[in-house]
């Protein structure tokens, strides 16, 4: 499958958008990937799907179809009290992150 096309995809976001939540959101991420990470690891299902949640609304503002994909499914896994299944999912949301990371920091 090929890779995502990061760049593409910012350039056809809101620029007000990207101008506006970039910074917050590249602070903030660090964070946002303990989170999802605590919540898998303890099984804290409502957590788990929330902060899955959180960060698939986040990364849709800027087209990151990829990471929106998967955090989608580690919020439905939350749901169906699953979270022992995302952990084979964490690993690929953050090799997936840290190509976004490279183009938005770029832009930012």
């Amino acid at each position: 499958m090929p890779a995502f096309n990061y760049a593409a995809a910012l350039q056809a976001a809101d620029p007000e958008i990207i101008d506006i939540m970039a910074e917050p959101f590249l602070a903030a991420l660090p964070q946002y990937i303990q989170d999802i990470e605590t919540a898998a690891t303890e099984l804290r299902h409502g957590d788990l799907r929330r902060h899955a949640h959180t960060l698939k609304g986040l990364a849709g503002n800027f087209g990151a179809e990829p990471i929106v994909s998967i955090s989608h499914t580690i919020e439905e896994l939350g749901k169906q009290e699953q979270s022992a299944e995302a952990q084979p999912l964490l690993g690929t949301l953050k090799n997936e992150l840290r190509e976004f990371i490279t183009v938005l920091s770029a832009s930012a």
